[in-house]
This record gives structure tokens, sequence and C-alpha cells, in this order.
């Protein structure tokens, strides 16, 4: 099982970049490629998505083998990482026509929890956060802003869930959709 799995995601052009015209992207996606052709540079990715690939295809790759980890006891992270405007937010919450990883995440988690034999009980709890400017805001807390990071020593799989290290906001979730409007 490998620890840590990037794909890419190549967003299409916004109606800003349409009205300036000169639509050229700078790189060219070829399987699990990208290839600067300007620069004579490759890079290799877990898997790419293309501008035309929808979120459903995105949640199939990333998505499904992240929750089928988590449910099997895990640890488990989907991390979104890119400048301003390149679809962070679209492709983590998409829509409610078009839903991205994290409502389509929960859904799954609670799919599979409905599937789980009587007895079987367990608790969900979910944090929101951002890391923007090298600061660590908290998404469920406007007044949660630049929390402090500091490692603990004594962190395993077994210690308390983390962002209640961090001093997030948890918000118990009972039923998938909350988590489209939290």
């Amino acid at each position: 099982m490998t620890s840590v799995r990037v794909y890419l995601r190549m967003r299409p052009f916004n109606k800003r970049e349409t009205a300036m015209g000169d639509l050229r992207y700078p790189i060219k996606l070829q399987g699990q490629d990208v290839i600067f052709e300007d620069r004579n540079k490759i890079f290799s990715f877990d898997h790419c998505f293309g501008v035309k690939d929808q979120q459903e295809q995105v949640f199939d790759v990333v998505g499904k083998k992240v929750v089928d980890d988590f449910m099997r006891g895990f640890n488990a992270t989907q991390f979104v990482y890119g400048q301003t405007g390149s679809g962070k937010t679209w492709t983590m919450m998409g829509i409610p026509e078009q839903r991205g990883l994290i409502p389509r995440s929960a859904q799954m988690i609670f799919d599979l929890i409905a599937r789980k034999p009587e007895g079987w009980s367990c608790e969900i709890d979910a944090s929101y956060l951002e890391i923007y400017m090298e600061k660590v805001n908290d998404l469920l807390n406007a007044d949660k802003v630049n929390l402090n990071i500091k490692e603990d020593k004594n962190f395993s799989p077994i210690s308390p869930f983390i962002p209640t290290y961090f001093g997030l906001v948890q918000v118990g979730v009972f039923i998938w959709i909350v988590i489209q409007d939290i």
C-alpha cells in the first residue's frame, strides 16, 4: 500500500481567461505524465485528470480508494493543494448537481456504515480547515484563524482525533447530506 498518491486535475479556462483569448495550455497531459513542451520537462503522477473529466470520475479514481482505506481502519486524508483560483474548492465540494470529493466520500461512508452488522456503532465528527499563507484557519468558526500548530510527540493512530489537538471545531455528522451544508 502506497502512503501518498498524487493526482493532477487540470481545470478549464474561466470566463476572464476566455475573454482574454490566446487559449493555450502550457502543459499537455499524456497518460500519467504532464509534459511541459517548451521546457522539455515531464512530471509523472498517479493519475491526471483533463479539463473534461467530471467530478464522478475524480471520485471513482481518488475518493473511493481513500474511503475504502478509511473504512478498513487506516488513516486517510484527502488533501488538495494549488494556487488561488486553481479549482480546489470545486474539486472538494462542487455543487449539488456535481458533488465533489467531500460530499461523495461522506455519502459512501454512511452507505457503508448502513451495511454494517447489527450492534456495530460509530461516531463521526467533521472538521474543515484551510492552510493559507502558512496559517491554519478553521472554516467552521471564523474566529479561529492562525491556529497554532505544534508537534504532538505522543500522537499515534490510536490517539485522540488530531483536529481536537489543533482546537478545531468538530461537528457531529449523522447523515451525509449535512456535509454539503458545512
